[in-house]
């Protein structure tokens, strides 16, 4: 899968991942997208128990209006408390919740935020650096699909 970030209004297909925070209020390409939809983000986020919290996210599959295979809405949690940590935690957030995905693209629609800490160029480069590091798989000594199948590379299936 291609993730890359991108600025409001260039994405027309693959997934689409846009930000809320808390209070379920959406960010400004958050909005944008939702006015293109016809309000199914405001909806589908009144239809359930997002509000917007750090680890929530909430996914809406081929929104109308759109040719996206899924839009994804994901907690940022108060603009105030948001720093590096935060933004490479929620990389790692959005790594695994596109990976589970089966759109080939992905973008990361990253908006200035009031009362926010980051610029949009330092929220990106945070959540670039999560999603990379959740990524990194170690895996030099698995066994392989050829090996003695029991995932631990001794052959004796005692660990």
């Amino acid at each position: 899968m291609k993730i890359v970030f991108s600025g409001p209004g260039s994405v027309s297909s693959g997934a689409l991942v846009v930000f809320a925070t808390e209070g379920g209020t959406l960010t400004s390409s958050a909005a944008a997208l939702d006015k293109k939809t016809g309000g199914a983000l405001r909806r589908a986020i009144k239809a359930s128990r997002f509000i917007g919290k750090v680890q929530q996210s909430l996914t809406i599959m081929a929104p109308a209006g759109t040719r996206l295979d899924r839009a994804i809405v994901v907690g940022l949690g108060k603009p105030g408390h948001i720093d590096e940590l935060a933004m490479r935690n929620l990389g790692g957030q959005i790594f695994a919740l596109l990976g589970s995905a089966e759109s080939k693209t992905a973008a990361v629609m990253v908006d200035a935020l009031d009362k926010g800490k980051l610029s949009p160029a330092d929220m990106a480069a945070h959540i670039g650096e999560g999603a990379r590091l959740r990524s990194y798989r170690f895996d030099r000594y698995k066994t392989g699909k050829n090996g003695n199948g029991n995932g631990n590379g001794n052959g004796n299936g005692n660990g």
